[in-house]
C-alpha cells in the first residue's frame, strides 16, 4: 500500500525577546507560545519529522531560576514535559546555552551535551520517556554526529574518537584514532 505524503508543517520555532519559545507561519501568522510563561528558555530545535521542538533553559519561580532543562514539545498539544533535568553542579555548555541538543536522523533519539560535574557528558535520551538519560561518553572538547540510520554516533571527545552503537544498548567502540588537530 502507497501511504500518502505526511502533511508538511510550515513553521518556524524561536525563542522571543521574554525568552519564551514560540512557532509562527513564515507570513507573520498564527503565533503560537510553545513553552510555559516564566520560564527562559532558549535554543529551538526541530526534530528532522517536523513534529517535535527540542529547547532548554529554566523556569523562574518567586524570583528564582530552577535547575536547566531540556523540554520536547509535539506540535498541536498544549504542554512541553521535561526531558532532561540538571543535577546540582552541572553549569550551562556557554552562557545563554544550557546544552547542545542534537536529534537522531529518525528522531526517535536526541544526544545532549551538557556541562557535568565530571566534565562534559554527552547523554542520550528517549523523547517520549520523561527524564530517561543515559551516559554515553564523558570529556572534552566533545562533538558529535549521528549515523544517516540513527544506529550511531561518532564521537570525538579529548584525543579519541569513538563509535557509540544506540540499538539496544549503548555499546562503545575506540575507533583508535587520536588527535586534536581539528574541530568538528
Amino acid at each position: 500500500a502507497v501511504l500518502p505524503p505526511k502533511a508538511r508543517l510550515d513553521l518556524i520555532a524561536f525563542a522571543g525577546t521574554d525568552f519564551r519559545i514560540n512557532t509562527v507561519r513564515p507570513d507573520g501568522t498564527s503565533l503560537v507560545g510553545v513553552s510555559d510563561v516564566g520560564g527562559l528558555f532558549t535554543w529551538p530545535i526541530w526534530s528532522p519529522d517536523g513534529t517535535q521542538i527540542a529547547y532548554s533553559g529554566q523556569m523562574v519561580v518567586d524570583g528564582a531560576p530552577s535547575p536547566l532543562e531540556l523540554r520536547v514539545h509535539t506540535v498541536g498539544e498544549d504542554r512541553s514535559p521535561r526531558r532532561f533535568t540538571s543535577a546540582p553542579g552541572m553549569i550551562p555548555i556557554l552562557p545563554g546555552m544550557p546544552y547542545y541538543p542534537l536529534w537522531s536522523p529518525d528522531s526517535t533519539r536526541l544526544s545532549l551535551m551538557a556541562g557535568a560535574p565530571q566534565g562534559l557528558t554527552l547523554f542520550l535520551i528517549d523523547p517520549a520517556v520523561e527524564e530517561g538519560a543515559e551516559v554515553a561518553v564523558v570529556g572534552s572538547p566533545l562533538y558529535a554526529g549521528w549515523s544517516a540510520d540513527s544506529a550511531n554516533l561518532l564521537v570525538h571527545v579529548g584525543l579519541d574518537h569513538v563509535l557509540v552503537n544506540v540499538v539496544s544498548e549503548i555499546v562503545i567502540e575506540d575507533l583508535r584514532a587520536r588527535t586534536h588537530v581539528y574541530r568538528a
